[in-house]
């Protein structure tokens, strides 16, 4: 509406971006994020609900993490492992990204393709 108005009178729009990324990306991007989070979820409790019945007497990950949240007590440490878990996996990331931005900066060979 303030795009609108501003076109109106002739005063550039300030929010112009702001306003985009609310009422078009967001609504675009929000079942994209959904699914996302849906599928994230249901791998990860299938990943649970095996370790728990196939686990045995020793106990996995998991099943640690499981059994430590019944007990108000070792909350913190429950939850400064979680974030050991995903520092860990941001790390990785990370490395995985700077290897592969690595790989596709120019170098002085000269490369035929077929279509150049």
């Amino acid at each position: 509406m303030c795009i609108h108005c501003a076109r109106w009178s002739g005063q550039p729009s300030t929010d112009a971006r702001e306003s985009a990324g609310h009422f078009v990306l967001f609504p675009l991007a929000l079942p994209g994020v959904i699914a996302s989070f849906l599928l994230c979820f249901l791998i990860s409790f299938d990943e649970f609900l095996l370790a728990f019945f196939l686990a045995g007497q020793e106990s996995t990950l998991p099943v640690y993490i499981w059994t430590q949240l019944r007990f108000p007590a070792r909350l913190p440490g429950v939850l400064a492992l979680g974030s050991l878990i995903l520092l860990g996996s941001v790390i990785l990331v990370l490395i995985a990204e700077w290897f592969r931005r690595r790989g596709l900066t120019p170098t002085n060979k000269k490369v035929d393709t077929p279509f150049s």
